[in-house]
């Protein structure tokens, strides 16, 4: 195969642009987690969650000031693995070729200091004919990179220099580091590789979707081994926001083999992994995940994927590793989450298709039944329980339904329990200091649902 390529526009993006696109792409494309047409909260700043959001992602692929674009092809990369045998795969990288779209591939790199930032853009997901394929008002996932490097808009700069990406603000614990930026266009948590034959609703005609997430993740670890040998950095920081949270958790075993003798610390945001055990089976089988799962962990297993809770996952990555420290971000209701757990409760129940965004219910969680909304919360609450046996563990958890926490003002502005700021926790997990201790929130803010209105969600 040839090098793949991508390539993207300078553009300006107004408030009423932003509106425009998305009414033309509802459906469509996830930001981090939070879909084109969503109606989010906005923040105190006065932006949106999709415009928030989208703006990290907008920032990068227009490609600002400092960042470089390397485009891979068609390759294969041998992982060493300490105490077990080589990991040696092909990959050819790509993005989902959903029809009507590009697959063209490309990720980004910010050189910095010695330090290495790793960061997995987030973007929804797909597993189902009825959420990868149809009608475009109901893919929950971004199918292709000039989807958002295309789209008519203006980055928001003072919103995005203020996020965990930040080069600029000293407050940013990694503000120096040189960074990598994954990009997420696979419908697959960054999991993937598999190509995936749908049959679509609307049109009756089969479909192939590329889940080829982790054939991108390996493109960039063959970059990091070429030119960030180990000898040459410092600490390895590694950040997944939504969706990316999933690829940093799955593949941070594979960066961690490579960076054998560098002080490691690993960030998931908004990626509970709270979903029906249907979902999740079907999700590893369409994906081809099974076989990329790091198995020389005890309790994780190529066959066992499907079935394995995120916490558990979490809590064996985190002991076969202990030196790293491991943390893990979310709010008490985070509204993408829930609306996500709901879209498996749906595709199990075998919904009839509607091509209506209405298929799934908005994205910021308004409409999930309470009854979902609560067990969502409650099986979050025992994956974190879980995950908490590793004594280098700690989980912060902030009020209130928004989703993704490490973008924006938000990284400067969310609190847990105690007041603690997120920023300066995620500081004190990085400096190594002995007061980086969990932080999750007692009274944590729900919010009015559909079926509360107008009282806020009351949950056991």
């Amino acid at each position: 195969m040839n090098a793949v390529r991508s390539t993207s526009r300078d553009a300006t993006m107004t408030r009423k642009g932003s509106r425009r696109i998305n009414r033309t792409l509802a459906g469509i494309a996830l930001l981090l987690g939070a879909t084109v047409g969503f109606t989010g909260c906005a923040d105190d700043k006065g932006l949106s969650d999709e415009e928030l959001l989208g703006a990290a992602t907008v920032a990068i692929l227009t490609q600002p000031s400092g960042w470089q674009k390397i485009e891979p092809g068609a390759d294969s990369i041998s992982i060493p693995v300490q105490g077990s045998t080589t990991r040696t795969f092909s990959y050819t990288p790509g993005c989902s070729a959903r029809p009507g779209t590009t697959s063209q591939y490309a990720f980004f790199v910010k050189p910095g200091d010695s330090n290495l930032l790793i960061h997995f853009m987030g973007g929804g997901a797909c597993w189902d004919a009825d959420n990868c394929t149809g009608s475009t008002e109901t893919g929950t996932y971004i199918p292709e990179l000039s989807v958002i490097a295309s789209l008519d808009r203006e980055i928001v700069a003072s919103r995005v220099a203020t996020g965990i990406l930040s080069s600029t603000n000293t407050a940013n614990p990694v503000s120096t580091y040189t960074k990598v930026y994954i990009p997420y266009c696979t419908g697959d948590i960054h999991w993937g590789a598999k190509d995936t034959t749908y049959t679509d609703p609307v049109t009756g005609n089969p479909t192939t979707i590329q889940h080829r997430g982790f054939h991108n993740f390996l493109a960039v670890l063959k970059y990091l081994q070429s030119n960030y040998p180990s000898s040459q950095l410092g600490k390895v920081v590694v950040t997944g926001q939504s969706a990316g949270g999933y690829g940093a958790v799955f593949n941070f075993p594979y960066i961690k083999e490579t960076y054998r003798s560098n002080s490691t610390y690993l960030i998931v945001d908004a990626a509970a992994g709270v979903q029906s055990s249907s979902s999740q089976s079907q999700s590893i089988a369409n994906w081809g995940a099974g076989p990329n799962a790091p198995d020389w962990i005890t309790g994780i297993s190529s066959g066992g994927l499907s079935s394995i809770t995120a916490g558990a996952f979490i809590r064996a990555v985190a002991d076969h590793y202990s030196s790293t420290k491991v943390a893990q971000l979310t709010t008490a209701y985070d509204g993408a989450q829930r609306y996500f757990y709901n879209v498996g409760l749906l595709i199990d129940s075998n919904k009839s298709y509607v091509a209506s965004s209405s298929m799934w219910g908005n994205s910021n969680g308004y409409d999930v039944a309470d009854s979902n909304s609560c067990a969502w919360k409650s099986t979050m609450e025992s994956y974190r329980s879980t995950a908490a046996g590793a004594a280098n563990y700690r989980s912060f958890t902030a009020p209130g339904d928004l989703h993704v926490l490490t973008i924006g003002s938000r990284f400067f502005e969310t609190t847990g329990s105690d007041s603690v700021v997120l920023s300066d926790w995620i500081n004190l997990m990085i400096s190594g200091s002995g007061s980086w201790t969990s932080k999750n929130c007692t009274s944590c803010s729900p919010p009015v649902t559909a079926q509360s209105s107008p009282s806020t969600l009351s949950c056991p």
